[in-house]
């Protein structure tokens, strides 16, 4: 597990660990942004065949969005789309747009995601100023919950199943408002059983020698 930091994609810790460990299989289990931070569990050896089931585990991220604000992106990494107006809101409005957005929800994956239609990742048609319809699929939000709310920005904690858009939820909410919404914070805190906590901070695992990173791999020691 590793605490990945902001600026860096998933496959750039994979490579990270790759030339630490040398000459072995290494994958990760759920991919986050560059933009994200939080618990990106990485695998090798024997564990990368549990990769699929560990990826599947619920995951439960924290986060900020922003309203009346629209980008390209869903986040704030992208080009501003769209600015609307924000009405007093209060609290308990909000939260009542969070909480229609839980159980079994149909969402829209983002624009700019790595998702493949077509065999071609979606990102790619993006930026090449392409948009295309996208199906929906069905998610499982657990758990939508405002935090905090300091208008136009509120804080939030999701729990939901493997799949997820973060960008996509929170777009939604930004329609459902009429006011437009975009991620401006994600960090996740879990995946399954595995916490933030337990993840090893992104300046050891730069620090760290093959040996220690061995001695440190709880999922590489999974039965």
């Amino acid at each position: 597990m590793v605490a990945k930091p902001q600026g860096i994609t998933s496959a750039g810790v994979v490579r990270v660990v790759k030339r630490i460990l040398g000459d072995v299989k290494v994958g990760h289990c759920g991919t986050l942004d560059p933009m994200a931070t939080g618990v990106l569990l990485v695998v090798f050896g024997r564990a990368t065949k549990r990769q699929a089931e560990l990826m599947a585990h619920e995951k439960v991220y924290e986060g900020a969005f922003r309203l009346g604000i629209t980008t390209d992106t869903w986040d704030v990494t992208g080009q501003v789309a769209l600015q609307r107006a924000v009405p007093a809101l209060s609290i308990s409005r909000v939260q009542e747009i969070c909480n229609q957005l839980t159980g079994w929800v149909p969402q829209i994956p983002p624009m700019y995601s790595a998702r493949r239609i077509g065999g071609r990742r979606l990102y790619a048609l993006a930026r090449q100023g392409r948009e295309i319809p996208r199906a929906t699929r069905p998610v499982h939000i657990q758990e939508f919950s405002l935090l905090a709310w300091n208008p136009p920005r509120g804080t939030f904690r999701v729990r939901c199943s493997s799949g997820t858009y973060i960008r996509s939820l929170v777009h939604e909410v930004g329609e459902r408002l009429l006011t437009g919404a975009t991620l401006e914070v994600l960090h996740r805190i879990s995946v399954g059983p595995f916490t933030i906590a337990q993840a090893l901070p992104w300046e050891a695992l730069q620090r760290a020698t093959q040996e220690a990173l061995l001695r440190c791999a709880v999922l590489e020691r999974l039965p």
